[in-house]
C-alpha cells in the first residue's frame, strides 16, 4: 500500500495507473473461510486517509488526466460504495460531489463530440458516448446510486446537479444506474420541475420506450421486468406534479404501452402500473387514450379476477383498479365497452 501510495504522487500517468493498479490487487484479493469469500484489505484501504485523500485529488481532476486513470479510481470508490460503514468517509472525501463533476465533464465531451449543428448547436438526444466513456459514467453513477441510499445524501445530491446529469445519462446503453437514480429523486418536486425543462421531454420519451425495449439492456432474463417496474414507479413519482402529467401524456404510444404492459403482467405486479394509469385518466383525454389502446378488456379481466375468489379468499380490491374503472368508465364508448365485456 504504501508502495501505491507513492505511485501516485508521481509525475507521470503510468505511474499513478501502476499505483492504482496496486490498490485493485489488494481490494481483488481475497481469502476463503469455511466457504465464505471474504475480501481483504477494505478496511486498511478506506482507512488510510493519506491514500483516499490521493485518490480524491486525482479523481477531482479527471480532466487533466488520460480516462483510463479515472475508470481506475472510480472502480475503487465503488468497491468501497458497497460498504455502507465505508460511506461516511467517502462523503468526507466529497466522493459524492467528484461523481457529479466527472460525470459532467464526460456529459459535456459527448455532446460536443455528438453535435453536428453547423452552427454548433446541440439538444439531448445527440450525446455521442466512446466506450470508454460510457464505461466511467457506468461506475460514477453506480457509486452515486450506492451513495443516494442514505436520504439526506439523495437530498445534497438532487440540490447540486444529479437531476441535470440523469438527463444524459438516461440515453446511455446501460441505463440501470442511471434510472434507479432517477427513481430515487424522483420523489422531489425539485427533479420535477428539471423535468419540465426542454431535455425532460426526451428524457419521458426515453422512459417511454424503455416500457417495451427494456430487453435490450441486459442479457439477465429476469432484468427486463425490473427496468420496466423502475420505469413505472418514476412515472409513477413523477405524475403527483400535474405538468408532469401531461409530458407523459405526451409521449409516443405510451398510453398502449401501458395497456401492453399490464397485460403481460401478473395481478400482483400490476399494482404499480394501475396507479400510474389512474392518475393519467383523471384527464378527459387520456381516458380516451386509454380506451382507444383497449384498456377495457384487461380491467374487466382483472376485475373477474379478482371477484372469482371465494368469499374467504377476497382480498382489498387494489385502490389503483378501483380509481382507474371508475375514470375510465367516465368515457361513454368505454362504459359501453364495460357492459358489453361483461
Amino acid at each position: 500500500m504504501d508502495g501505491a501510495l507513492e505511485n501516485l504522487y508521481q509525475e507521470t500517468a503510468e505511474d499513478k495507473l501502476e499505483g492504482i493498479h496496486k490498490i485493485t490487487s489488494l481490494l481483488s484479493s481475497t481469502t476463503t473461510n469455511n466457504n465464505t469469500s471474504t475480501t481483504t484489505h477494505l478496511d486498511g484501504v478506506v482507512e488510510n486517509d493519506q491514500l483516499i485523500g490521493a485518490l480524491a485529488r486525482l479523481f477531482s481532476e479527471s480532466s487533466h488526466h488520460p480516462i483510463e486513470l479515472t475508470f481506475g479510481i472510480g472502480k475503487i470508490f465503488l468497491s468501497l460504495s458497497l460498504i455502507e460503514d465505508y460511506h461516511e468517509i467517502l462523503s468526507s472525501h466529497l466522493v459524492g460531489s467528484l461523481c457529479l463533476d466527472v460525470i459532467d465533464l464526460q456529459l459535456k465531451r459527448a455532446l460536443h463530440r455528438g453535435s453536428c449543428d453547423e452552427y454548433g448547436e446541440s439538444s439531448c438526444s445527440s450525446y455521442a458516448f466512446t466506450r470508454k466513456e460510457e464505461n466511467v459514467l457506468y461506475i460514477c453513477l453506480s457509486i452515486l446510486d450506492n451513495l443516494a441510499n442514505e436520504f439526506t445524501v439523495l437530498r445534497k445530491m438532487v440540490k447540486k446537479s444529479l437531476v441535470q446529469c440523469l438527463l444524459g445519462c438516461i440515453h446511455l446503453q446501460n441505463v440501470g444506474p442511471a434510472l434507479s437514480l432517477l427513481k430515487k429523486a424522483s420523489i422531489f418536486e425539485e427533479t420535477a420541475i428539471e423535468l419540465l425543462s426542454s431535455s425532460g421531454v426526451a428524457v419521458i420519451s426515453r422512459l417511454a420506450e424503455l416500457l417495451l425495449s427494456s430487453s435490450s439492456t441486459s442479457s439477465n432474463d429476469n432484468e427486463p421486468s425490473t427496468v420496466q417496474q423502475v420505469v413505472v414507479i418514476t412515472l409513477f413519482n413523477l405524475s403527483f406534479h400535474q405538468d408532469c402529467v401531461v409530458l407523459i401524456s405526451n409521449a409516443e404510444d405510451i398510453h398502449s404501452r401501458l395497456v401492453t404492459l399490464l397485460r403481460d403482467e401478473s395481478l400482483v405486479s400490476s399494482t404499480n402500473t394501475l396507479q400510474l394509469m389512474y392518475h393519467l385518466s383523471s384527464r378527459e383525454e387520456d381516458r380516451q387514450q386509454l380506451y382507444e389502446a383497449g384498456v377495457t378488456p384487461h380491467l374487466v379481466q382483472l376485475l373477474k379476477t379478482h371477484t372469482s375468489s371465494s368469499l374467504d379468499e377476497v382480498e382489498e380490491m387494489d385502490l389503483g383498479l378501483v380509481g382507474l374503472l371508475v375514470n375510465v368508465s367516465c368515457c361513454d364508448m368505454s362504459l359501453v365497452a364495460h357492459i358489453s365485456y361483461s
